[in-house]
């Protein structure tokens, strides 16, 4: 049987947007705690249901640190490719909080995979580290098409270009061409 643990709205608030804010920029869950001073399982276990492990506003501090320095770095790509892509590029640890007060009570903590609402680097991303979608090899085609069942979205090839190279970049997937069938395809770079 599953551990419940619970967790007032503002730490599932907390927990919930930092998740979004280090997939929109493709950081991993030890890749951003090993950079904050952690080992590297601490931000998977604040973010699983069954921890009752939460952020501390020092340790949502060093995170908003490394998430500024890595969206300095996304935008200096994103430059350079003349995107017109806009991103957020300075975070502190207000971007973990509501904007406005949240009821002071108790909830099951949850761990949602795909977060709803967000945008396709984040859906992206999110299937690249919780998923076994890119354990055998897909096509631009196949990777849109399941990337727009979630939230029912409408999302084109082009939406997911800069991501993937991005994941190619950083190892997380590989991406080779087939001659015969003239197509891309990619996949995990550890399978």
């Amino acid at each position: 049987m599953a551990k419940i643990v619970k967790a007032t709205l503002i730490q599932q608030y907390n927990i919930d947007k930092i998740k979004e804010s280090r997939l929109a920029l493709e950081v991993s869950g030890p890749e951003l705690s090993n950079r904050i001073g952690k080992s590297a399982t601490y931000v998977n276990q604040a973010e699983s249901a069954g921890s009752d492990l939460f952020y501390s506003d020092e340790v949502m501090n060093r995170i908003a640190a490394v998430l500024t320095e890595e969206a300095k770095e996304k935008q200096k790509i994103i430059t350079q490719l003349k995107s017109k892509e806009k991103i957020k590029i300075t975070y502190s640890i207000h971007d973990f909080y509501p904007k406005k007060p949240l009821e002071d009570k108790l909830i099951v903590k949850t761990s949602v995979p795909i977060p709803k609402g967000v945008g396709p680097s984040v859906t992206l991303n999110a299937i690249i580290e919780t998923e076994d979608f890119f354990d055998r090899e897909r096509t631009l085609k196949e990777i849109v098409s399941y990337c727009n069942k979630f939230d029912n979205k409408n999302w084109k090839e082009s939406d997911f270009t800069a991501t993937l190279e991005r994941a190619v970049g950083k190892g997380k997937l590989k991406k080779y061409y087939d001659q015969e069938e003239k197509v891309f395809y990619i996949k995990s770079n550890s399978k």
